[in-house]
C-alpha cells in the first residue's frame, strides 16, 4: 500500500504560552472591592461610635440632674405627700442653674417669676444693699413667699460663694396645678405651712431691725 496517499496527521499544536484567566480573578476583584467597601464602613462605624459615645454623655448629664432633682424634690415639706406620678410631672418644671459669687439672685421690690431651692454654695438676704438681714444655707427655699402671693419682694438675695439652685418658674407650676387638682391641693397645703413659718421669721427679723 502506497503510504504517499494517506492524509498527514494534523499537528498537534503546542499549548499557548498565555495562561488562561482563572475563575479567581473575578473573585480577587470581589475581594478588592469589599475590602474598599469595609474600609469605608469601618470608617462610617469608628464615626458612629463616637457620635454614640457623645450622646449618651449628654444623657447621662440630663439623667443625672433628674435623680438629683427628684430626690430634693421628695425630701423637701413644700413638695411632701405627692405621689409618685405628680413627682414626675415636676420634673419638667425643674431646671438646674449656677450664681456666681456677688450676683444678685431676686432684687428688691421685683416681682418674683421664679422659685429657687438652693443645692449648694450660700446666699445671703440683704435690705437695701447694705444690711445682711440673714442667710441662706442648703436645702433651702428661696423667693416662695413673692413667689406665691404675686407680691414684690421686700429684700434682695445676693449670692455669697458660687451657688447652684433648682429652678421652678411660676407660670409652669401654676399651669400644671390647674390641670391636677390633687397636685394643687397637696402643695396649697404645704405651701400654706411653709408661708407660715417664713412669715414668723420674718417678724423676728423685722422686731429685730426695730430693736437697733
Amino acid at each position: 500500500m502506497d503510504t504517499n496517499n494517506q492524509n498527514p496527521e494534523p499537528e498537534k499544536k503546542a499549548p499557548s504560552e498565555e495562561t488562561p484567566p482563572t475563575a479567581q480573578e473575578p473573585d480577587q476583584k470581589k475581594e478588592e472591592v469589599n475590602s474598599v467597601a469595609e474600609g469605608t464602613t469601618e470608617t462610617e462605624k469608628t464615626s458612629d461610635v463616637k457620635a454614640e459615645k457623645s450622646e449618651p454623655k449628654g444623657q447621662r448629664n440630663v439623667m443625672a440632674d433628674k435623680v438629683i432633682i427628684s430626690k430634693i424634690l421628695e425630701k423637701f415639706p413644700l413638695f411632701k405627700g405627692l405621689t409618685a406620678f405628680q413627682y414626675q410631672q415636676m420634673l419638667p418644671l425643674c431646671a438646674i442653674k449656677t450664681f456666681e459669687k456677688e450676683t444678685v439672685v431676686c432684687k428688691e421690690s421685683d416681682e418674683s417669676h421664679e422659685m429657687y431651692i438652693l443645692l449648694s454654695g450660700k446666699l445671703a438676704v440683704m435690705f437695701h444693699k447694705t444690711t445682711v438681714l440673714t442667710t441662706i444655707s442648703p436645702i433651702s427655699l428661696v423667693g416662695e413667699l413673692a413667689f406665691f402671693t404675686g407680691q414684690q419682694g421686700f429684700s434682695s438675695v445676693v449670692a455669697t460663694a458660687n451657688s447652684t439652685v433648682i429652678s421652678i418658674r411660676r407660670d409652669d407650676l401654676f399651669h400644671l396645678l390647674k390641670r391636677d387638682c390633687g397636685l394643687s391641693y397637696n402643695i396649697l397645703m404645704n405651701v400654706i405651712s411653709e408661708l407660715a413659718k417664713k412669715l414668723r421669721t420674718n417678724d423676728e427679723i423685722i422686731d429685730q431691725l426695730k430693736k437697733k
